[in-house]
């Protein structure tokens, strides 16, 4: 039944190829950390190349190692793959997008999961709600499984552009401003929508699953082993960590491994660019927005007690106008948005994860940025050095994989 709507579905939206009306452009040049120079795409007519975002020429993602062994999933940590339908996950990017553009906002989102919610969800809230509940084994069950009944909100947002990120927990921000208290969600998730071609093995999630609410290492173990995982970006893909783990995306993926020339000549790179981006009415074709597209991501956290101060979509919105909206929802996607679900749980694969074998520390050494002043990432230094236990050329073949997560483990050198 499912197949069939999905048959159905694509040729009614044309294969996703939807307009956006009146839709405003932003476009970024890429910069090249080596030459210091900006490198605007170089755009051919099949392929789109940033010229920061390479791989480093020593790695090969396919070559074998005697040091990589396969393990069970970290703790806590899960990765599916085949979770929504590939045409699902572009009107899912279409419509995250359109919401964007709509409020004039990235800020994130909050709705609450029936049966607590007193209004309609929106079709992405309903593709939301849906991989939650079959990640919570209840799919054939509408009641919450006892350990999830508590997490009844929550908050998502959306973005495209591959951009670096540094280390950080995602908490209620006014909670921290206003009582000085960090909090954070009971779940953390990020669902890839799409990713450029040339960004495949280049643009991971990177979790610290044992680094919690800060890089505090009060009762941490003497020997301070840190253990990080790097999840790579695949379409269609979901990653599941707990909420208070310290999470970053590198960007380029080797960031942490950069000279102090080649990350300052990175950073005022992306000063300019952060200046120069504007919106740019010039290019008005869907072909050419679409070669903007970088790494799509849907993210959302499950909490128990709402954020403060985080908006409903449509929350201004008239009674009468949004039960039109409604309407026109069913009549696209079906009630609930059933034809944006996700996919049957027996048809998820989930990933297995590959890891180094545990050697002396050698000199690669990853420098890892923290995001916030100290109340934020409880730490006095701003950015905190790792040595790997295994070698520069183990350690980059399994950040730039281009599908298999992989658990590294580093040890944390003095202050």
């Amino acid at each position: 039944m499912r197949r069939e709507l999905l048959v159905l579905f694509l040729p009614f939206q044309q294969t996703c190829g939807f307009t956006i009306p009146g839709r405003p452009f932003m476009r970024r040049k890429r910069l090249s950390p080596l030459s210091g120079t900006s490198a605007p795409y170089e755009t051919t007519s099949s392929t789109v190349t940033p010229s920061l975002l390479v791989r480093p020429p020593h790695v090969n993602t396919n070559a074998a190692t005697n040091n990589v062994t396969s393990v069970e999933t970290p703790p806590k940590i899960t990765v599916y793959d085949n979770v929504f339908h590939p045409a699902v996950c572009e009107v899912l990017r279409i419509l995250s997008l359109q919401g964007t553009l709509r409020r004039d906002s990235i800020d994130t989102l909050i709705f609450s999961r029936p049966p607590h919610n007193t209004s309609a969800l929106t079709p992405v809230e309903h593709a939301i709600h849906s991989a939650l509940t079959t990640l919570e084994g209840s799919t054939h069950n509408p009641t919450l499984t006892e350990a999830n009944a508590n997490q009844t909100v929550v908050e998502y947002w959306f973005r495209e552009e591959f951009m670096n990120i540094e280390a950080h927990v995602d908490i209620d921000e006014v909670a921290l401003e206003e009582i000085e208290a960090l909090i954070a969600p009971e779940f953390s998730h990020v669902l890839y929508l799409r990713v450029a071609d040339e960004l495949i093995g280049q643009c991971p999630t990177c979790v610290f699953p044992q680094t919690r609410m800060g890089w505090s290492f009060e009762g941490a173990d003497k020997d301070s082993k840190v253990d990080l995982v790097s999840i790579p970006a695949v379409p269609g893909r979901l990653l599941r960590f707990p909420g208070s783990a310290m999470h970053a995306v590198p960007c380029p993926a080797n960031r942490w491994w950069l000279t102090e020339k080649e990350e300052s000549i990175l950073k005022e790179e992306e000063k300019d660019d952060e200046h120069n981006d504007e919106y740019d009415d010039e290019y008005d074709s869907d072909e050419e927005y679409e070669s903007d597209v970088e790494r799509a991501v849907l993210l959302f956290n499950t909490w128990s007690k709402e954020p403060r101060d985080v908006a409903r979509d449509y929350n201004t919105m008239k009674a009468h106008k949004l039960a039109r909206l409604v309407e026109e929802w069913r009549d696209d996607y079906g009630t609930n948005a059933e034809l944006l679900h996700c996919l049957p749980q027996e048809l998820w694969h989930q990933v297995s994860f590959s890891r180094t074998k545990e050697t002396a520390p050698v000199d690669s050494v990853a420098k890892i940025a923290l995001m916030g002043d100290e109340d934020r990432r409880l730490s006095k230094d701003p950015i905190v050095h790792l040595s790997s236990l295994a070698s520069s050329d183990e350690v980059q073949q399994l950040i730039h994989h281009d599908a298999a997560p992989a658990l590294i483990q580093f040890e944390q050198l003095p202050k």
